[in-house]
């Protein structure tokens, strides 16, 4: 997760049909999210922050 955690951060993982597949409330600047349910293929892991949203890619081998 990017520096300056301020607690009030959401993690989301998306399909690639733009299906949100998990919502997460973030608790720390370390949060753990287990994705083992998720089928092996690209996601977009989406981090909304107070100061703007961002984007990568996630791929599950």
């Amino acid at each position: 997760m990017p520096d300056g955690f301020s607690g009030n951060e959401t993690i989301s993982i998306i399909d690639i049909t733009g299906k949100r597949r998990m919502i997460v409330s973030a608790t720390s600047h370390k949060t753990v999210v287990n994705i083992n349910f998720l089928a092996v293929g690209v996601y977009i892991l989406e981090i909304n922050r107070e100061k703007g949203r961002e984007a990568q890619l996630l791929v599950k081998k």
